[in-house]
Protein backbone atom coordinates (compact mmCIF):
# COMPACT_ATOMS: atom_id res chain seq x y z
CA UNK A 1 0.00 0.00 0.00
CA UNK A 2 1.25 3.17 -0.93
CA UNK A 3 2.32 5.83 1.85
CA UNK A 4 0.58 9.02 1.53
CA UNK A 5 0.51 12.24 3.79
CA UNK A 6 -1.26 15.21 4.38
CA UNK A 7 -0.88 18.87 6.25
CA UNK A 8 -3.00 20.38 7.51
CA UNK A 9 -2.18 23.60 9.72
CA UNK A 10 -3.54 26.61 11.52
CA UNK A 11 -1.92 29.72 11.96
CA UNK A 12 -2.24 33.43 13.03
CA UNK A 13 0.34 34.69 11.09
CA UNK A 14 -0.09 33.50 6.93
CA UNK A 15 3.73 33.90 6.37
CA UNK A 16 4.41 30.40 9.22
CA UNK A 17 1.66 28.41 7.33
CA UNK A 18 3.00 29.27 4.19
CA UNK A 19 6.71 28.91 5.25
CA UNK A 20 5.47 24.80 6.66
CA UNK A 21 3.24 24.22 3.66
CA UNK A 22 6.47 24.78 0.82
CA UNK A 23 8.93 23.31 3.29
CA UNK A 24 6.64 19.89 3.13
CA UNK A 25 6.11 20.15 -0.37
CA UNK A 26 9.52 21.00 -1.09
CA UNK A 27 10.27 17.39 0.73
CA UNK A 28 7.96 15.48 -1.00
CA UNK A 29 9.18 16.61 -4.34
CA UNK A 30 12.86 16.36 -3.63
CA UNK A 31 11.82 12.47 -2.61
CA UNK A 32 9.80 11.86 -6.12
CA UNK A 33 6.32 12.50 -4.83
CA UNK A 34 3.70 13.98 -6.63
CA UNK A 35 2.54 17.07 -4.50
CA UNK A 36 -1.16 18.59 -5.30
CA UNK A 37 -1.21 22.42 -4.17
CA UNK A 38 -4.43 23.26 -4.18
CA UNK A 39 -5.65 27.03 -4.30
CA UNK A 40 -9.41 28.20 -4.41
CA UNK A 41 -10.97 31.45 -6.11
CA UNK A 42 -9.48 34.68 -5.02
CA UNK A 43 -5.91 32.74 -5.57
CA UNK A 44 -3.85 33.50 -8.60
CA UNK A 45 -1.47 30.64 -9.75
CA UNK A 46 0.89 32.49 -10.75
CA UNK A 47 1.62 34.27 -7.87
CA UNK A 48 1.74 31.20 -5.69
CA UNK A 49 4.49 29.41 -8.25
CA UNK A 50 6.56 32.50 -7.65
CA UNK A 51 6.35 32.21 -4.00
CA UNK A 52 6.76 28.18 -4.02
CA UNK A 53 10.28 29.32 -6.10
CA UNK A 54 11.05 31.81 -4.25
CA UNK A 55 11.21 28.50 -1.13
CA UNK A 56 14.21 27.02 -2.95
CA UNK A 57 11.62 24.64 -5.10
CA UNK A 58 12.22 24.65 -9.25
CA UNK A 59 8.38 25.20 -10.23
CA UNK A 60 9.25 24.53 -14.23
CA UNK A 61 11.05 21.81 -13.24
CA UNK A 62 8.80 19.65 -11.34
CA UNK A 63 5.83 20.85 -13.42
CA UNK A 64 8.23 19.35 -16.63
CA UNK A 65 8.85 16.20 -14.79
CA UNK A 66 4.99 16.15 -13.93
CA UNK A 67 4.90 15.99 -10.00
CA UNK A 68 4.05 19.04 -8.99
CA UNK A 69 0.27 19.96 -9.52
CA UNK A 70 -1.12 23.41 -8.68
CA UNK A 71 -4.93 23.43 -9.10
CA UNK A 72 -7.64 26.11 -8.72
CA UNK A 73 -10.44 24.72 -7.41
CA UNK A 74 -13.57 27.07 -7.57
CA UNK A 75 -16.48 27.15 -4.88
CA UNK A 76 -14.22 25.49 -2.59
CA UNK A 77 -16.25 26.72 0.88
CA UNK A 78 -19.83 26.87 -1.27
CA UNK A 79 -19.98 23.55 -2.95
CA UNK A 80 -17.58 20.78 -1.44
CA UNK A 81 -18.38 18.48 -3.88
CA UNK A 82 -17.04 20.84 -6.84
CA UNK A 83 -13.45 19.88 -5.14
CA UNK A 84 -13.91 16.31 -4.36
CA UNK A 85 -14.75 15.73 -8.52
CA UNK A 86 -11.77 17.78 -9.27
CA UNK A 87 -9.34 16.46 -6.80
CA UNK A 88 -10.35 12.59 -8.39
CA UNK A 89 -10.00 13.85 -11.40
CA UNK A 90 -6.81 15.07 -10.90
CA UNK A 91 -6.04 11.67 -8.81
CA UNK A 92 -7.30 9.70 -11.90
CA UNK A 93 -5.38 11.85 -14.14
CA UNK A 94 -1.50 11.41 -12.55
CA UNK A 95 -2.49 7.49 -12.39
CA UNK A 96 -3.11 7.18 -16.22
CA UNK A 97 -0.10 9.26 -16.89
CA UNK A 98 2.54 8.33 -14.80
CA UNK A 99 3.78 4.51 -13.82
CA UNK A 100 3.97 3.67 -9.96
CA UNK A 101 8.07 4.12 -8.89
CA UNK A 102 9.21 0.75 -8.13
CA UNK A 103 12.21 0.41 -5.54
CA UNK A 104 14.36 -3.18 -6.07
CA UNK A 105 15.32 -3.83 -2.33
Amino acid sequence: MAQTSTLRCFYEEPERAREIEFRFLRNGLFRGEHCIYILHEGDEIDIIENEIADNGIDVIHFKKKGLLHIVKVNDLLTRPEVYMDAFQNLLNDIANKFKPIVKEL
